[in-house]
């Protein structure tokens, strides 16, 4: 991992690059070793370059439009309709996570989803907008709507649209380190151009997931009763 992470360096690679690129691979190792398929996260013990002084810093703040190319083309059906939405709506991830379907419309002249409650993995409750404007309405494109009547005929159109394998709402943090870096990102990193592959198998929760924790309502919210924060964010 260091040669490598050198040679990016002697590449060309900024100090900020190469140290999102170690990030990425703390997050894949994090991955592996909760699966055991390796013994220690290596990366954990591996420090941050330092940036030179006057040496320019990447901005990594949105992604290009090859990028989500690349990773639309690459992407599972359940991880191109999460990300379909989150890169193309514009609500911010933890209200994408409280979606309902009750409050998406795929089969009118127009389509669009109703921004009713946010989902906040760290509380583990649901919070209602704050002012009423944050209760909004948010078009969906042509594309996007083809992509969620797929899912939502995958999934049965019930309940939350991107639940977890434990039927909860997504974690952010899960996200990233289960789904993206260690599942997308991989798939990217893989294949070389952007032309189209087969299309891939639709995600399915294993055969026989945990029952989701009992929740109750609680200032204007909800949470898990009687189960640890930190076992529901691992699911």
């Amino acid at each position: 991992m260091k040669a490598h992470f050198n040679a990016l360096r002697n590449g060309g690679c900024t100090v900020s690059q190469v140290d999102k690129s170690i990030k990425a691979a703390k997050a894949i190792f994090t991955y592996a070793f909760d699966l055991e398929y390796v013994t220690s996260n290596v990366m954990q013990r591996y420090p941050k370059l330092q940036r030179v002084e006057g040496e320019a810093k990447a901005n990594r703040g949105v992604f290009t439009e090859a990028e989500l190319q690349a990773v639309f083309a690459t992407a599972t059906a359940f991880e191109l309709a999460l990300f379909g939405t989150l890169s193309m709506t514009g609500p911010r991830p933890g209200k994408i996570y409280a979606l309902d379907w009750s409050a998406v419309y795929l089969d009118v002249e127009k389509p669009y989803f109703r921004i009713e409650r946010t989902w906040c993995s760290k509380g583990f409750r649901f919070y209602a907008p704050k002012t009423e404007a944050g209760r909004r309405t948010v078009p969906i494109s042509v594309w996007l709507a083809f992509v969620l009547r797929e899912h939502r005929a995958r999934s049965g159109g019930v309940g939350l649209v991107f639940p977890s394998a434990a039927s909860i709402p997504l974690n952010k943090a899960n996200v990233r380190k289960r789904v993206w870096a260690a599942g997308v990102s991989e798939r990217v990193a893989e294949r070389v151009g952007l032309t189209l592959p087969t299309p891939s198998a639709a995600h399915n929760p294993p055969t026989a997931p945990r029952q989701p924790p009992k929740l109750r309502m609680i200032e204007g919210g909800r949470r898990a009763e009687g189960s640890d924060q930190r076992d529901i964010r691992r699911t």
